[in-house]
């Protein structure tokens, strides 16, 4: 989905908030992902008709590219990764029934009495992907849309802090064995534990990742990205401030 003007990004977005969930892996391992909701008013923050950028006569412009007079708010709330999709189908749910009711009104006056009139906001534009919705709604002359993603994270999380946490060793060890091979054209070696378990990928004799496990909290990172929580040689725990506490703190 595109979100663009005649006179490029001019979005008046007035909530942008960012929750952070996590749910563990098969191993007990963290899996990170966002969930951002947006939203604005204003015809001109509205998503760019596809004929209107097939013509020219509008540039397509990235969803994620931010918009001028933004007004962002983070919020750090603990949610599981069914309550981030339940986020996706409510805004669906709402903007289908809303939808419907408008442009049936003789279906809503059969589902709710015969003296039943629909005086709720029509929709403009709903837009439904895997892991994004988007309603445009407008009632009297007033527009303004809702924008729900999902971002997963599935196997590594870039904390603020620059630590780069590990939610799934072999997808995240074979991702970066393909990008070394794409951008080196050299095949990486992933190594393995004598358990089997992708510890790490080394490519031209040197450690291109080197996956480290906190014995107290079993939480993973990357030990060769570069941070200032993960001192070298490895030996403390970049999330030690959190041992003892439960995964709803974590985030």
């Amino acid at each position: 989905m595109l979100i663009s003007t005649h006179d490029g990004v001019d979005s008046s977005v007035t909530t942008r908030t960012r929750y952070a969930y996590g749910s563990v892996t098969a191993t007990g391992t963290p899996r990170t992902c966002e969930l951002v909701v947006r939203s604005g008013s204003g015809v001109d923050s509205m998503p760019a008709d596809i004929a209107d950028v097939r013509a020219g006569r509008v540039g397509p412009t990235a969803w994620a590219t931010a918009p001028r007079f933004t007004s962002e708010h983070t919020v750090t709330r603990f949610i599981t990764g069914r309550a981030a999709q339940r986020e996706l189908t409510s805004l669906q749910s709402a903007g289908f029934n809303a939808q419907r009711d408008s442009r049936s009104p003789a279906d809503y006056k059969r589902r709710n009495g015969p003296g039943a009139y629909y005086t709720g906001p029509d929709v403009l534009r709903l837009i439904t992907r895997t892991n994004r919705v988007f309603v445009a709604w407008r009632r009297q002359g007033v527009t303004w849309w809702d924008d729900v993603t999902v971002i997963d994270h599935g196997d590594h999380y870039d904390h603020c802090a620059g630590v780069r946490e590990i939610g799934h060793s072999e997808d995240y060890c074979a991702r970066l064995g393909s990008l070394a091979a794409d951008v080196a054209g050299e095949a990486a070696t992933v190594t393995r534990d004598t358990d089997g378990r992708a510890t790490g990928v080394r490519l031209y004799g040197r450690d291109f990742a080197v996956i480290a496990t906190c014995n107290d909290c079993g939480r993973r990172w990357d030990d060769a990205h570069p941070s200032p929580w993960t001192p070298t040689p490895a030996g403390r725990c970049p999330f030690e401030h959190d041992h003892g506490e439960p995964i709803a703190r974590w985030y």
